[in-house]
């Protein structure tokens, strides 16, 4: 995880209110985890704020349950 800046998610399960109730469609919503200051952060639009991890097994716990659920994730 010491060369890893960050994951790009793309979340079947959480739906994106701008696409089920304005143009009636149903969508993926993208979040991502990134790091900061040497810690992990997860960035998602539809909370209030962000949320740290307490350490990268809990950043790869995390992620384990994510791909479990048929979400995407992408390396950057």
């Amino acid at each position: 995880m010491e060369n890893i800046q960050g994951f790009l998610l793309n979340d079947p399960t959480k739906k994106n209110k701008f696409f089920t109730q304005i143009l009636r469609q149903s969508g993926r919503h993208w979040t991502c985890i990134r790091k900061v200051n040497d810690k992990f952060v997860y960035l998602d639009s539809l909370e209030k704020k962000p949320t740290a991890f307490e350490d990268n097994v809990a950043v790869e716990g995390f992620l384990e349950v994510f791909k479990d659920n048929e979400g995407t994730i992408l390396i950057a």
